[in-house]
């Protein structure tokens, strides 16, 4: 990609979204509704955010990598790639793992509670209904 091109993006709003809009995706309604009208173009795109340029993640992994081969070499074993890919990324996948998982049994906990007030609602209101209509 040249990078003349790049400067001539614009920013791009998720830098500056609230968390609220952040999380609902909110800040992407624009190009959303750019999108529906016509075809997006190159033009129409934003420059991605600094934490997913290929640079910066090119250099992390990079880093962390020579820091697996010297350690392998020191204890005599293969450089683990899976290793580097955890030390890389394991911390926010894990957090991202732990929110899912926090939701999902919270979710499947309280489905049958939430399942039975709502039977319960229909039986209270079946059980008059048939009295009345008899």
């Amino acid at each position: 990609m040249d990078a003349n091109k790049e400067e001539k993006k614009r920013p791009n709003p998720r830098a500056k979204a609230n968390p609220l809009s952040a999380l609902l995706f909110g800040w992407m309604l624009k190009i959303f509704w750019k999108g529906y009208k016509k075809d997006l173009e190159m033009d129409d795109l934003f420059v991605p955010l600094d934490e997913h340029k290929s640079d910066y993640l090119g250099n992390k992994f990079e880093k962390r990598w020579n820091e697996e081969l010297s350690r392998a070499s020191k204890e005599g074993r293969q450089p683990s790639l899976l290793r580097v890919i955890m030390r890389c990324f394991g911390l926010s996948l894990m957090g991202y793992g732990l929110i899912l998982a926090f939701l999902e049994i919270g979710l499947r906990m309280n489905q049958p509670i939430f399942l039975g007030l709502m039977v319960r609602s229909f039986v209270q209101r079946g059980s008059n209904y048939t009295q009345t209509h008899q």
